[in-house]
């Protein structure tokens, strides 16, 4: 084949693959419209794609039939890609097919006990399936012990690049592997990683066996704190990076936050916006002087006329939560309709319609604050999931809904072992046909949001704060 036609080729097979990630992404947004004749054709559209070995088509429907409770759908898909032997002559078929069903056992957890045999023999031969072991064992923490993958983890070699940050990594999602890590160990990745993100995770790593009492490489806070300053002021740390570190600080887990590193590391970089949003909202709710109130209040409306929607939350925030300034809900109000394209914005504008401060609880501003707690919950921010568990469980303010109760408990109960949610859970009471429904519903929201994220929560945010502004003109 001559070169010309070599070009013309991978020209062709770029084309036909452009073509079925749209394709793809079309039917994702089909089936998330809730319209039975565009559900169908995305359904058809995907079957075809996938038989045309299409594998993100293959995904896309296994992960709809298995949202929908068709098990006997996913079943098929599954079949389709199984391959015959254990371990599989065709490596790149069994990587594939592991790829697929990692995730899938979320629906089928009858089938993890394959996927961890399958995985555990495809490491020990070519040593390329522990991020996907990773993701299979936080995927179920109470069905797996991480510490089974110790022995894959002690494994990785720590003097090369990546498998030096996946080692790194693989400590921040299953904390438990840290058991079986070295200061030594940490030092040796560590070294290998020089700038970038794998020495963003070092630091990360750093700063959790701090926080866990962990003898590592790096004895203090103090320490830890200077090292990141010269890192960041030699560049060898992003503004991003350094985002990601101030969020882990403020964090409160393990044994967190630490208030007054972050905020003295959220000084090296205020000209930023993104330093300057964290900084800020870590300042909001402390004192301080009117001086330097009067600044970040300044700045604030400057980064928000500039296109920081967060700016807008913030000095929401602050004129109806910091001590900083007296409560003005007309301004706040003001404030949040501006940065409701922030899950958090939507969330406080949300509990002001529910609370009665902005007056009389109407049903037309109930639905308006019902809706945008929904809408920050799909949008990432998590306690909207925990005010309309507790809403709907108890009825304070809204109709009492023990489905709506039960569904929006268990998003919460996914991610974290919340006890005052337990006790929501706890105490409602569905009958079979109840059951039945939330079970429906819960499965419904979780398969939007795994399509929400797709098209980022920016996207759906955005939707948001153009229905708000068009309510309120």
């Amino acid at each position: 084949m001559s070169s010309q036609a070599r070009k013309a080729m991978l020209l062709l097979t770029g084309m036909l693959a452009g073509c079925s990630v749209m394709d793809v992404n079309l039917a994702r947004q089909q089936l998330a419209s809730g319209d039975s004749a565009q559900v169908a054709k995305a359904e058809a559209d995907l079957t075809l794609l996938s038989t045309r070995g299409y594998q993100d088509a293959t995904l896309a429907l296994a992960q709809w039939r298995g949202s929908q409770g068709d098990l006997q759908g996913l079943a098929q898909v599954k079949a389709q890609l199984q391959p015959a032997e254990l371990p599989a002559r065709d490596g790149n078929a069994e990587l594939r097919y592991l790829r697929w069903l990692v995730p899938a056992t979320v629906w089928v957890p009858d089938w993890i006990p394959e996927a961890e045999q399958r995985l555990r023999l495809r490491q020990q031969q070519q040593q390329d399936v522990f991020e996907l072991q990773m993701k299979l064992y936080a995927q179920h923490p109470t069905r797996l012990d991480a510490k089974a993958l110790a022995p894959e983890f002690k494994q990785l070699n720590r003097d090369q690049l990546l498998s030096a940050d996946l080692w790194l990594r693989a400590q921040l999602r299953l904390p438990v592997l840290q058991e079986s890590a070295e200061s030594a160990d940490l030092q040796q990745a560590c070294a290998v990683t020089p700038s970038g993100e794998p020495l963003l995770h070092c630091f990360e790593v750093q700063l959790d066996w701090l926080r866990r009492g962990k003898s590592g490489p790096v004895s203090d806070i103090e320490t830890w704190k200077q090292a990141v300053s010269e890192e960041y002021q030699q560049g060898q740390l992003t503004v991003v990076e350094l985002s990601s570190l101030l969020d882990d600080l403020v964090s409160s887990r393990p044994n967190g936050p630490q208030l007054p590193v972050a905020t003295e590391l959220g000084r090296l970089a205020i000209e930023q916006p993104a330093i300057a949003l964290r900084l800020y909202d870590l300042l909001l709710d402390q004192p301080g002087q009117e001086s330097e109130t009067a600044e970040m209040e300044r700045h604030l409306q400057e980064l928000g006329k500039a296109g920081e929607i967060r700016a807008y939350v913030l000095l929401g925030r602050l004129y109806t939560q910091s001590p900083r300034r007296t409560p003005d809900l007309v301004k706040a109000q003001t404030f949040l309709q501006q940065g409701v394209a922030d899950p958090e914005g939507a969330y406080w504008l949300g509990r002001m319609n529910l609370s009665g401060q902005l007056g009389e609880a109407t049903t037309e501003r109930v639905n308006r604050g019902v809706t945008l707690l929904i809408a920050a919950a799909r949008g990432g921010y998590r306690p909207a999931d925990n005010y309309l568990a507790e809403l709907f469980a108890t009825g304070a303010g809204v109709k009492r809904n023990p489905v709506y109760g039960y569904v929006f408990s268990e998003l919460v109960l996914s991610r974290s072992e919340s006890a005052g949610i337990k006790r929501i859970r706890a105490g409602l009471s569905l009958t079979p046909t109840e059951q039945q429904q939330a079970q429906q519903l819960l499965q419904q929201e979780i398969h939007y949001r795994s399509l929400s994220a797709q098209d980022g929560p920016a996207v759906q945010m955005t939707k948001v704060a153009a229905a708000e502004n068009e309510e309120q003109g």
